[in-house]
Parts: structure tokens; sequence; C-alpha cells
């Protein structure tokens, strides 16, 4: 197809679009000129991956191309083998300009505290959300921890558990509600987020952040069933439920590994 025209569809979930976009960049290496078709949301973020032309919107008209294929498609069809997912650094980056906006804001707190975000719940109609999912009260050890920064990074009515838990109450709400291109440039602002398995630990580990990913004990297929780290994301760090529900391990887990990044 060199010289030709495809047309890549992000048909399946926000977390798919921004762990697969990475195979966009083997394509315009073979002289492809890649359109992304994507949720409107994610527009100006995907925008910036390697090898993407150009992205147009989910509602908007189809582009003219030569071929069309699904994202999800793209290892298949590319030969890619399941040791051979990870880019180094990460292949999304953060707009300068919103980027500037949140530094300014940030540089009036303490610089000498780690700033880390925090999301403990996904889009509720998720079919495993109930699984994947947990209640920000479980989340109280960490944010007592001294010498940490929160802020929270959580979206939809989930959000609205910040004022029922008084170790909540210290953190920092931040605006990702907009598009994923302000949670993007939120996230690269932050020195780590902690994350459930939704799209802000994929997004983050896009972005080459340190990104603790706190798993069910029966985990979406490409987080493997063991391991602390994954060929998706090399800044990640997995949490795993020793046992179905278990949340409290992972917690606990994940608060002795914060401790050595405290200042």
């Amino acid at each position: 197809m060199r010289g030709k025209t495809l047309l890549v569809t992000a048909e399946q979930g926000i977390g798919d679009a921004l762990q697969f976009i990475r195979f966009v960049a083997p394509l315009a290496q073979r002289g492809v000129r890649v359109i992304v078709q994507t949720p409107s949301e994610l527009r100006g973020l995907l925008a910036t991956a390697a090898g993407v032309a150009a992205t147009v919107a989910t509602t908007d008209p189809l582009p003219a191309c030569d071929a069309e294929i699904p994202l999800l498609s793209l290892p298949c069809r590319l030969g890619v083998a399941a040791d051979d997912v990870s880019v180094a650094g990460g292949y999304l980056r953060s707009d300068p300009a919103r980027r500037r906006v949140i530094d300014t804001a940030f540089a009036r707190s303490d610089v000498s505290v780690p700033r880390i975000g925090i999301a403990w719940a996904g889009a509720p109609h998720h079919r495993n959300d109930i699984r994947r999912s947990m209640p920000l009260a479980l989340l109280a050890p960490l944010l007592s921890l001294p010498g940490i920064r929160w802020y929270s990074l959580q979206k939809g009515n989930a959000a609205a558990q910040i004022d029922a838990v008084p170790e909540a109450q210290a953190m920092t709400p931040l605006d990702a509600h907009s598009d994923f291109a302000q949670t993007a440039a939120l996230i690269d602002a932050l020195d780590a987020v902690v994350s459930v398995d939704t799209s802000i630990a994929h997004l983050a580990g896009a972005l080459g952040k340190p990104v603790f990913v706190l798993l069910p004990y029966a985990p979406d297929w490409r987080w493997g069933i063991a391991g602390e780290r994954t060929p998706w994301y090399p800044t990640a760090r997995l949490f795993r439920q020793p046992a179905i529900g278990d949340w409290q391990s992972v917690v606990a887990s994940v608060r002795a590994a914060l401790r050595t990044i405290s200042r």
C-alpha cells in the first residue's frame, strides 16, 4: 500500500485506542498515509502519535481512502509478535501550550513534594466495571501518606465520592473532564499516576509516565496473569489482587511502593 491512504478506525474503547495507536507508526514507515477515525474527545491527542497524518471524528463524513482497517486488527496484519509491542519513552505527546498553563498553576505549590494523580473507577457501563473499579474509601491508606500531594483524575459520577472520604479532603480535583488532550497535559505535569484498569492507566503509560496499575484477580487479557511488569508500558508497575475482591492487599502493596518516592 505504499503511496496509498488507509483509514484506521478506532472501533473499540478509549483505552483500546490509546493502547493500539502505537501500531500506526510502522504503517507510515512503509509509505502508507494513515487517517485515524476516532471518538471526538481523542482526536487531538491521537494526532500526536507517530505516523498519523490526520484524524477525523466518528461523527464526521468518511474521508477519501484506498482501504480501511479496524485499529485492533493492525498487530495481526503487521505480524507483530507478543513480545514486540513496547515503545520506549512513550508514543503520545501532551500539548505544549496546555502544559505551560498547567505548569504555571502548579508552580504555586511546593515543588519538593511529589505530585501524584489518582483514578479509582472506570466507566460504569463497562461489562467488567464491578471488578476493575473500587470505592475511593479503600484508597484512604494511600491518601494519608505524608509527603505526597494528591490530584484527582477521576471522571464521571465516581468523583463525587471525594466528599465522603475524610482522607481525600486535601486532594486537588483536576479538570480532567474535557478532551483527552487536556487530560494528557495534566498527567504529563505530574510525577506519577495511580489508577485502576481504565483509560487513565493507558494514557499515563502511553505518555511514558510512571503509573501504578491496580488490577483485579482476573484482569483483562492485556495485563497477563502474573508479574509486575508489562511490555505494553515500560513505565507501568502492576499490582494484582491475590484473591477475588482483595483490594486491601493491593492498596497495602501500593502504599509500600509509594513510600520510596515520597520526598
